[in-house]
């Protein structure tokens, strides 16, 4: 993230309490009606091709019924070589029908759309998920859903414009919704472009550092990313996320200034406030929903009558300015933009990777073994490899994905195979500050009823972590503190014991020469310390400690679990180092779970609500994740903290979300 001084004066804004802020309906259409109904775009924007092209002439006199809504056929050839805004760039290059695809009917239950991503099942070895994704299909519809696919082959350029691609996949949801209104939700099945929320929110400071030094009575304009992976905008079919998206690079202020007057309430709406006891510079953002809630601008830096340079900043407004939420929400006691469709994505991809060496060693072996555990490499010292590399790999991707369905059709079918109706939360030794498990252990328990005896664990290590994950358990909360690419548990002393308990050599090696010789080792002692991590992970899946939780629901309390990573910040989503090892796809995946719950960034919340709505029992994941929308969005209490009333906003759901804990 760059910065620089704020300069100039008066930042302009949005809008202008002064002014009033008009939103355009749909404009009549000259000589014909429009087809299909399309929500009204904001200027500048291009409307839907399904609205450019079918036109039907109006008659006052005309008894002929309505022509049929477009077919899925037709929305997918409509859809193929859609340039949204008619700049040159294609954001679908091509949309098929998916090979699991039978044109069934939607069911008792409604439709549900699975989008799978082209490059998944046209390179590689397919053929598995493929069969697997038949079968999900089939699952499906014994529960009463009519399952629909269709591959996407999107924008992959060197344009960072990842939420313009996906603004057009939107588009093409919001066709079939239109044709099809029993439209439930959609599954996102491979790796695709994300949306990253960006927050400009006021805050009322008791007391902060104003640069350096702790201040009393400050009021500030913070700049957060607060969900670089969110879904909420593919799921919210009337939000106004168009009028949002900046794709430009873009400089967005951000200052902090002390209210010298606190004799009155502050802040107050139609104000003025001005100190020399300031700090002021800019974040700078791209490829981004921006979610301006405040109403405020700022004149200076600038020099006073003695020549102190001071920084007056009005404030127009003190609610949340909301401009993502449409007028039915506004009117929320919290308002929210709340998702229509449930959405949610499984993404091997940024997980799939091998180790490698440039050339096979004396016993012409390679990093793993037959069984696909790490073993020891040894070469001659002249010409040895420098290191063992790290390379993606589409058939693990596939392998991974394949595992998934496969595991997803077991619990939906085999009771024998369901980990024990029971809840275990675990807390490392880190993170003793955070809730205990036992705490944890009862809010897992609002899913449901009659659970067996619940298991928390404290004070945990990586050895005690690698017997919990061997542990099955329905529903499993980590509780730890967390970045991006792992979670902060501390590696143990005893590296044999941690080895003996994850069941396979380590997935990093030592490199020694003795003797003429080079040998790559196995050894503990190379993973990151102190870290949950990829590394640690897959070596726990390949020590098998994972094939008892077979069908757990994971759930993290963990910052930036859900975060795929700072450097995705300017990083186009098809380049192969986005989201690299995420922790959140790693635990998921390699812990051989069927979901995972987690937040994308720093904060300190509970997933209280996406839990009770899990207690139906038909309610699937899908409810639960709008559940804990409707639940803030009903609590007036949260409409005036600053730091929390859109805290669901944070959170995200990985795995498949037609998926019930309860068969």
């Amino acid at each position: 993230m760059a910065r620089g001084l704020l300069a100039g004066a008066f930042m302009s804004l949005r809008r202008s309490p002064l002014l009033p802020f008009f939103f355009l309906g749909a404009a009549a259409c000259t000589g014909g009606a429009v087809g299909v109904t399309a929500e009204s775009e904001p200027s500048g924007s291009t409307a839907s091709p399904i609205a450019r092209a079918t036109v039907i002439p109006t008659s006052t006199t005309s008894t002929n019924a309505p022509p049929d809504p477009p077919s899925l056929d037709q929305l997918v050839a409509t859809y193929s070589g859609y340039d949204k805004n008619n700049d040159g760039i294609v954001e679908i290059n091509q949309l098929t029908k998916g090979s699991a695809d039978d044109g069934r009917a939607p069911g008792a239950n409604g439709m549900v759309l699975a989008i799978v991503e082209k490059r998944i099942v046209a390179g590689g070895n397919p053929t598995s998920l493929k069969s697997r994704l038949a079968t999900w299909r089939d699952d499906l519809a014994l529960e009463g859903f009519g399952a629909r696919f269709v591959e996407a082959d999107l924008y992959a350029g060197s344009v960072h414009q990842d939420g313009r691609t996906l603004l057009a996949l939107r588009d093409f949801v919001k066709a079939v919704r239109a044709s099809y209104p029993s439209l439930k939700g959609v599954f996102l099945v491979g790796h695709f472009p994300e949306a990253a929320l960006v927050q400009r929110a006021m805050h009322a400071y008791p007391t902060t550092q104003v640069n350096g030094v702790d201040t009393d009575d400050v009021l500030g304009l913070s700049i957060n990313r607060i969900n670089p992976r969110s879904d909420l905008v593919l799921g919210d079919m009337d939000g106004r996320w168009e009028s949002l998206y900046h794709q430009a690079s873009t400089q967005i202020p951000r200052w902090k200034v002390k209210v010298e007057n606190t004799s009155q309430a502050w802040p107050a709406a139609n104000s003025w406030y001005a100190s020399t006891t300031y700090e002021s510079d800019y974040a700078t953002w791209e490829d981004y929903f921006e979610l301006r809630e405040d109403v405020t601008w700022t004149a200076g830096p600038q020099a006073d009558a003695n020549g102190n340079m001071r920084l007056n900043v009005y404030v127009g407004q003190t609610e949340p300015d909301n401009p993502e939420v449409t007028t039915a929400d506004a009117a929320l006691p919290n308002p929210m933009a709340r998702p229509e469709l449930f959405v949610s994505r499984v993404d091997a991809k940024t997980v799939a990777w091998q180790p490698t060496v440039t050339k096979t060693d004396l016993d012409g072996k390679g990093p793993l073994d037959a069984t696909g555990k790490p073993q020891t490499l040894r070469y001659a010292a002249i010409g040895a490899p420098g290191s063992i590399l790290w390379v993606t790999d589409i058939a693990y991707e596939q392998r991974l994905l394949s595992d998934y369905f496969l595991r997803n059709h077991d619990f939906r079918h085999y009771a024998s195979l369901r980990p024990p109706w029971r809840v275990s939360s675990i807390r490392s030794e880190e993170a003793q500050s955070l809730t205990k498990p036992v705490d944890f252990d009862v809010m897992l328990e609002r899913a449901g009823t009659g659970w067996g005896t619940a298991i928390p664990v404290d004070h945990a290590d990586l050895t005690t972590f690698a017997d919990w994950f061997a542990m099955p358990s329905l529903l499993k909360m980590i509780i730890a503190h967390s970045a991006p690419k792992y979670s902060q548990v501390p590696t143990p002393a005893d590296l044999a014991a941690l080895e003996s308990a994850v069941g396979a050599p380590a997935f990093a090696w030592r490199r020694q020469s003795l003797n003429g010789e080079v040998t790559f080792t196995p050894d503990y002692a190379q993973l990151p310390r102190d870290q949950l991590a990829f590394q640690y992970l897959r070596s726990v899946l390949a020590g098998g400690r994972t094939a008892s939780s077979m069908g757990t629901f994971y759930f993290h309390e963990g910052c930036d679990v859900t975060n795929p990573g700072n450097e995705t910040e300017t990083m186009q989503w098809s380049d192969a180092y986005y989201g690299r090892w995420s922790i959140g796809d790693a635990t998921m995946l390699f812990g051989n779970g069927l979901s995972l719950y987690g937040r994308a960034k720093v904060y300190n919340d509970r997933t209280d609500d996406f839990l009770a709505g899990l207690a139906g029992s038909t309610a699937t994941l899908g409810n639960g994740w709008r559940n804990h929308f409707d639940a803030d969005a009903a609590n007036a209490g949260l409409r005036t903290n600053e730091f929390a009333h859109k805290k669901v906003y944070f959170w995200n759901l990985y795995g498949d979300w037609t998926l019930r804990i309860k068969y």
